[in-house]
């Protein structure tokens, strides 16, 4: 009998074994669907990023062998200063020559293979403490320098108030005569490998010009004019709350002149531009290796259309109002909006003509507020604009960001030559304040005690001060808004 229901039995043995089957696949296939997920949402342990620039070739400068091993940039090509000072034509088709801090010593020795450096399109990255104090020693600020743009220390030589880990220089512009208008990127914590990295992912530090065809803009004040670009600095910053590292911030200042502004009222002033963009992020995949255990949450401002700032947003300012015959004639943005939006300006007068472009962007989802301040000029005999700030954040009713970026475009008018409305021995041209404000509101493990510390506001609040004139623009120095976190810059 029992033979006899076995056959029977194997109809229901079959399916019962098919659908197992089915659940085992499903579970695996569930199983690594879930593990592939989890993958892409990690932050690779030792990301490898590719050259922006297909076969771009770095060279490393160095003093010694323990010179050449602290450097640990294993993929450049190494040269040791001396032999690079008696052959200076063996540094001739690098897109970045990476200098250690030592051999920078010995290279502002020589400023004018500096200068030959940057004129055949290299972009040079100097280790620190003070990399472009160290490297620039020997260049003064002033009119016959090769360089139009010098950060300035408080002491009034090349460098910056603080040290930095690394600074990368290149030509954005070489002019007929020979001047160079420089951009400057500066590192702040970072390794000099990982700033060599960075540099390598962006294809604007690793040519000569930003040349391109003429790009149409609809700011009134662009059009048809001659833009004279001058010079440009960038750095890159860390925001900290207590002592943990919760998000970067990149920003650039880029500043041009140009001659056909023509002023009825004041026919001594000229027009001046100047870019600013704020890029922020508070993702793990942008927070330094060593801090991400201690990291849960953190995020960029946030507005809500009801309720306003849900904390203190960040902040883009131009300041101009050091001098009373200075006035911002135009802003862009010139209203509050919500991105996307962006604005191209152009006219650069390249090296071998034609123009460069630089777009300004306001990406999606990110709200900017614009605030102006004002204040009677007896110059020009009315009120003028001594300030214009936009706030920036994420626009949200719910939900939070973690990364985002604002731009701005201001056009200052102030003299070209010399006026009586100076105070004593002040030169013709634009006296700038440019200012940032970064916030991210974190979360974090305290390391010490191990316990979360939660809703920490983490705020990185910078002023620069330019002196730009139609022949250079120098960084009169840099300064912390902590005690005054009200004021425009």
């Amino acid at each position: 009998m029992a033979e006899a229901s076995w056959p029977r039995r194997l109809p229901v043995i079959g399916s019962t074994l098919f659908f197992l089957a089915l659940a085992v696949l499903a579970l695996t296939a569930f199983a690594l669907h879930t593990a592939d997920k989890a993958s892409q949402q990690a932050p690779p342990a030792t990301p490898i990023p590719q050259p922006a620039t297909p076969g771009a070739r770095v060279a490393l400068i160095y003093l010694d062998q323990q010179d050449l091993r602290q450097a640990q940039l294993p993929d450049a090509e190494n040269i040791p200063v001396t032999k690079a000072l008696l052959s200076p034509t063996l540094l001739h088709g690098y897109n970045i020559v990476a200098v250690t801090n030592k051999a920078a010593q010995k290279l502002a020795q020589h400023p004018h293979l500096v200068t030959a450096l940057l004129r055949s399109g290299a972009s040079i990255l100097v280790q620190g403490p003070r990399p472009i104090a160290t490297l620039l020693a020997n260049i003064k600020p002033g009119p016959n320098t090769p360089l139009l743009l010098i950060p300035l220390a408080s002491d009034n030589k090349p460098g910056l108030p603080e040290e930095a880990t690394a600074a990368a220089i290149a030509a954005g512009t070489v002019y007929p005569n020979g001047k160079i208008a420089p951009r400057y990127t500066v590192f702040h914590k970072t390794a000099f490998r990982d700033a060599l990295q960075q540099l390598l992912l962006k294809p604007s530090l690793t040519s000569t010009s930003r040349i391109g065809e003429k790009s149409a803009t609809t700011i009134l004040y662009d059009l048809d004019r001659r833009w004279y670009y001058v010079g440009e600095l960038a750095e890159d910053t860390y925001l900290e709350a207590g002592n943990i590292v919760v998000g970067v911030t990149e920003r650039y200042m880029v500043f041009h002149w140009t001659p056909d502004y023509n002023d009825v009222q004041v026919p001594a002033n000229c027009l001046w531009r100047v870019i600013a963009q704020d890029k922020e992020c508070t993702d793990l995949s942008c927070i330094p290796f060593s801090s991400r255990p201690y990291v849960l949450d953190s995020v960029i401002p946030r507005y809500r259309s009801l309720l306003g700032w849900t904390m203190t947003p960040n902040l883009i300012a131009v300041n101009d109002s050091y001098y009373i015959d200075q006035d911002i004639v135009y802003a862009w943005p010139d209203m509050s909006l919500v991105g996307p939006a962006s604005e191209t300006v152009s006219g650069v007068i390249a090296y071998k003509g034609g123009s460069a472009s630089y777009t300004v962007s306001i990406p999606n989802d990110i709200v900017t507020k614009i605030g102006i301040d004002s204040a009677y000029s007896n110059y020009f005999g009315r009120v003028r604009d001594t300030a214009d700030y936009w706030l920036w954040g994420f626009q949200s009713l719910l939900s939070e960001a973690r990364s985002g970026s604002a731009g701005a475009i201001a056009y200052v008018s102030a003299p070209c030559t010399a006026v009586d409305t100076r105070w004593p021995l002040a030169p013709p041209g634009l006296f700038v304040g440019v200012r940032f404000r970064d916030v991210a509101k974190a979360s974090i493990i305290d390391p010490a005690s191990g316990l979360v510390v939660p809703g920490l506001e983490a705020v990185k609040d910078t002023t620069y001060r330019f002196y730009v004139s139609t022949i250079d623009v120098t960084l009169l120095g840099k300064y912390d808004n902590r005690a005054s976190p009200n004021t425009r810059g």
